[in-house]
């Protein structure tokens, strides 16, 4: 199943759009808002909950999502930190996800005339989940040292979890629009395109967080353009339905911990779907 990461590109864009919005809302603290509060007391410096950094966001003026990533690490399960947990977790949804759309679909595949279409899927996306599993080891092995919110992403595995996705969205273009050669091409010459960015910038080394924003961003948009395959055969319900539950996978991302994680339930029903409406006529 397309790792976690449509999602992670999709919500990540949208974090990008929104993370401004608690400022706006809570304001900054002027400086005399600021002596009046030291003089009450040290604010704590280690918050251990969910709901005490959602109080820092507001005070400080900065989005939820960040105040919770700065304190996560204090939280602790069997002497590992939680983004350690959160990595491992986001492996076992990946190949359980895998496993189950796998099972459910042998039948889908043998009853239908399109037999290929849904063949492709089902073969694609198992063929990602081994490159999303050893991205996410990857930050699994290193989260046990560095915080979440400085924890180095740079490493070629990013690339195969990324670029595999790019390869799913050209294969899954010819499924979901049954071979319809103008959208396969288009399809084919955008996530191309993208995938050759990704590998120069990471054999080159060019670019920071900026480029890597920009990849996130890119393959969000090809994500959301190979469902609508279904809408050039004219599954105008069953394309609103894919973009709804890319939604719901992208809105998964803000719900820490584990929502990564928990992506894998709206991101299986997307699968599954897209078979299904692959092996209609």
């Amino acid at each position: 199943v397309c790792s976690g990461d449509p999602v992670a590109s999709v919500a990540m864009t949208m974090e990008v759009l929104l993370g401004a919005l608690p400022a706006l809302l809570f304001g900054q603290l002027d400086s005399s808002d600021d002596e009046k509060e030291n003089s009450g007391g040290k604010i704590s410096t280690k918050l251990n909950t969910v709901k005490e950094a959602e109080v820092a966001g507001k005070q400080k003026g900065i989005p939820l999502v960040q105040a919770w990533e700065s304190r996560r690490d204090d939280v602790a399960i069997f002497g590992l930190p939680l983004p350690f947990w959160e990595e491992f977790m986001n492996i076992v949804s990946i190949v359980l996800a895998n496993i189950y759309v796998w099972h459910q679909s042998v039948n889908m595949a043998e009853s239908t005339e399109f037999e290929v279409y849904v063949a492709v899927i089902r073969r694609f996306a198992l063929l990602h989940c081994p490159c999303s599993a050893a991205y996410h080891f990857t930050l699994m092995m290193r989260s046990r040292h560095c915080r979440g919110t400085a924890l180095d992403r740079k490493t070629w595995t990013r690339v195969l979890d990324m670029g595999g996705i790019h390869v799913c969205c050209i294969a899954f273009s010819w499924a979901t629009s049954q071979g319809t050669a103008w959208f396969f091409l288009l399809n084919l010459l955008a996530n191309t395109v993208c995938l050759f960015m990704m590998v120069r910038r990471l054999l080159t080394g060019f670019g920071g967080s900026e480029s890597e924003l920009a990849e996130y961003v890119r393959l969000g948009l090809c994500s959301l353009a190979y469902p609508a395959g279904l809408l050039v055969r004219g599954q105008l319900d069953d394309c609103l339905l894919c973009w709804m539950l890319i939604l719901a996978m992208s809105c998964c991302q803000f719900f820490h911990p584990f929502g990564h994680a928990f992506s894998r339930v709206p991101l299986t029903v997307f699968v599954m779907k897209i078979m299904h409406s692959a092996a209609q006529a």
